[in-house]
């Protein structure tokens, strides 16, 4: 089961709008998508937490959300049931823009030669069902409510591009007040430019 979409455009253009959504629970859903323009008001690209397994493969391809209240570029939820399971998300040569460019949960995130802003402030909120950070790039979060610790389960790689906005949840001093000191994104750049300090993820130190 999943999706093949090439050299199409894709508008959601209603307030709490989402332009391309996957709820697939039979299998593991694959998404590819190429050379496509894809803009929402809330969410671009959003995967259900509830669902399965989940790969998708983005190149060549603009995503935007609009709404100044709380919108990403793409949501990629996943739960703490499937964490042996990491969803597997790539996205090459892409542009993606939001208060939040994307936030995964319990994924495997790579970004190819991509340019990635954050519009928003960042901040971050406990949410078991639904997005919990805002101003953040790319960012790993998880299910974490109450006294629980919140650990980004997940990776980031990055090899070229341009990203504006945090890149690892502990980079925020709302996030990192509900995290051990010690729990960091596990996270690889190889390369690219940045607006934010990544120091600590850069594989040359």
């Amino acid at each position: 089961a999943g999706l093949t979409m090439k050299n199409s455009t894709v508008i959601g253009e209603f307030e709490g709008s989402y332009a391309v959504s996957s709820f697939g629970t039979t299998g593991t859903e694959e998404y590819v998508i190429e050379n496509c323009v894809i803009s929402a008001t809330t969410v671009g690209i959003y995967r259900n937490g509830s669902a399965g397994k989940f790969k998708m493969n983005v190149k060549d391809s603009v995503i935007t959300a609009s709404s100044p209240a709380k919108s990403l570029a793409a949501y990629i939820s996943n739960n703490n049931q499937n964490n042996d399971t990491n969803h597997e998300v790539v996205f090459e040569n892409c542009e993606l823009s939001g208060e939040t460019g994307i936030e995964a949960k319990y994924s495997d995130l790579t970004f190819k030669n991509c340019n990635v802003t954050a519009t928003g402030t960042p901040s971050y909120e406990q949410n078991n069902n639904g997005a919990t950070a805002k101003g953040f790039a790319i960012v790993i979060t998880d299910n974490a409510t109450g006294d629980a610790k919140a650990v980004p389960v997940g990776s980031i790689k990055i090899s070229g591009g341009e990203y504006n906005g945090l890149i690892g949840l502990e980079n925020c001093a709302d996030a990192a007040a509900h995290m051990d000191e010690t729990t960091k994104t596990g996270a690889k750049i190889s390369g690219g430019s940045f607006n934010t300090d990544v120091s600590d993820y850069c594989e040359d130190g």
